[in-house]
């Protein structure tokens, strides 16, 4: 790719990408973070009035009391359930109705953050949470219904995405416009090589960025030397013509002798090599003078032709 305007577009373009796929990726884990620290604030404290009120029977069955657990709790499918496991033996809440959460025994002390499946296979945020309670190993696991929360987090993404399309589009038109217009004294030392190269101008304009003044002072610097080498140039031809046009009058008066009339031959040939050596000094003279005119930065001719106006 040799266009530097699409090169730097480019560019812009891959870096807001990157910039926004790296915010997308920040936000959403960041909101997925503080909604399981939310909810596993709300599980512990289920998890916390369930241990108070759980006691044993005659039987050393754990039993919830009733009064201890949130009315939520005995609502069928309410989106809120529990279940606490001892010895073996399991006590669920109302609202699992015969449905489980999977419990397995963990060790006192431990505990556990997932996002798993439950009742009527909708997901749930789950905290399972090991104790011992009166020399007995127990363990309890809260779930709540996190299908409201992913619907609110679906929603959230699409407008996101949608925001931030648009802004994208925005930025990205924005930066291409800053691009042309940052490019744009690039189209003036064009303009400015041409009007040198019709002699208008004798050399480029410093008015340009800084970072293009180094090659616009290296332009002029060129052209400086090469108007040097065109001078040396012409005036080394003239010198070698002028010296030249002593011995070729001095050959054409010795042509003009009647020793050479005698020899007709010879004064013929050396007739021809005169005219010859004349008609090169003539040419190498006007060359001389045509380099002299096309100096840069100098018209060579007459100015060009400009169309008339209908």
């Amino acid at each position: 790719m040799r266009s530097l305007q699409a090169r730097l577009g480019i560019g812009l373009v891959v870096t807001v990408l990157a910039l926004f796929a790296t915010q997308w990726i920040v936000v959403n884990a960041s909101l997925r973070k503080l909604t399981e620290q939310y909810f596993a604030s709300r599980l512990n404290h289920d998890i916390e009035s369930l241990l108070a009120g759980l006691v044993f029977d005659a039987d050393q069955h754990p039993v919830v009391a009733v009064e201890r657990a949130d009315p939520i709790f005995n609502r069928p499918f309410s989106g809120r359930y529990y279940q606490v496991l001892s010895d073996g033996y399991v006590v669920s809440s109302r609202s699992l109705l015969d449905d489980s959460l999977g419990l397995t025994p963990v060790a006192a002390g431990e505990y556990s953050l997932t996002r798993t499946r439950g009742p009527q296979q909708r997901p749930v945020m789950m905290l399972v949470a090991g104790f011992e309670k009166r020399g007995r190993l127990v363990t309890i696991a809260v779930a709540e219904d996190y299908s409201p929360i992913e619907g609110e987090f679906e929603v959230f993404q699409w407008r996101f995405v949608l925001i931030t399309s648009a802004v994208l589009i925005g930025l990205i038109g924005l930066q291409m416009w800053v691009v042309r217009r940052g490019l744009r004294p690039l189209e003036q030392v064009r303009a400015d090589v041409r009007r040198l190269e019709q002699g208008e101008i004798q050399k480029l304009r410093g008015i340009v960025p800084t970072e293009v003044v180094p090659l616009v002072l290296e332009i002029n610097r060129l052209i400086a030397i090469l108007g040097e080498r065109l001078e040396r140039s012409r005036n080394a031809l003239g010198n070698l013509a002028h010296a030249l046009k002593t011995p070729l009058t001095a050959l054409d008066q010795l042509l003009s002798s009647e020793e050479l009339r005698a020899h007709p031959q010879l004064h013929a040939q050396l007739r021809s090599q005169s005219e010859i050596i004349g008609s090169f000094i003539r040419r190498e003279l006007k060359r001389a003078r045509l380099a002299g005119t096309a100096t840069p930065g100098r018209r060579s001719g007459p100015p060009p032709a400009r169309p008339r106006r209908s």
